[in-house]
């Protein structure tokens, strides 16, 4: 099996020192998908083919895994670092089908000096869930994260 890890493309097409964090998730039956396995990059789309299975969804600092941010799916809220129980559903903010969102978008800055252009490239990501309420209404919950772990909220 070839993926961005065993492969070495002799460019930065590979390169995983850009990534800052990597990806988890958690099954209700306990077993795990990580994102980077056993020089095996395992693709979000094994965990779109389990959403149903889906229990919590986890993108952490690949140096520090107490650096993340944690999807609960069965409850549909996003946490940084740690889980907090205090938050009570009601029959007005249930929501019904939520899939989590998962997106890696690479940028190039561009500086241009007197003589020279230099380039520099940045993963960011997209990371979030989307629900039904009781109208079966779509809405989207979206963070966009930077390599240091600063975030944006975005809705739908």
């Amino acid at each position: 099996m070839s993926n961005t890890i065993d492969i070495d493309l002799g460019n930065k097409d590979n390169n995983m020192d850009l990534f800052s964090f990597h990806w988890m998730a958690l099954f209700k039956d306990g077993s795990y998908i990580k994102q980077f396995e056993n020089n095996i990059e395992h693709l979000f789309q094994e965990v779109k083919d389990r959403f149903d299975e889906l229990q919590f969804f986890y993108l952490y600092n690949k140096n520090n895994f107490k650096e993340k941010f944690i999807i609960d799916l069965e409850n549909g809220f996003i946490y940084k670092n740690i889980i907090i129980q205090d938050f009570k559903e009601n029959k007005d903010n249930k929501k019904y089908n939520i899939r989590p969102i998962y997106k890696r978008i690479h940028r190039h800055k561009i500086t241009i000096g007197k003589i020279t252009e230099k380039s520099k490239e940045e993963i960011h990501y997209l990371l979030g869930f989307q629900y039904n309420d009781e109208n079966n209404q779509n809405y989207k919950i979206l963070f966009q994260i930077d390599s240091g772990g600063n975030f944006i909220v975005t809705g739908e």
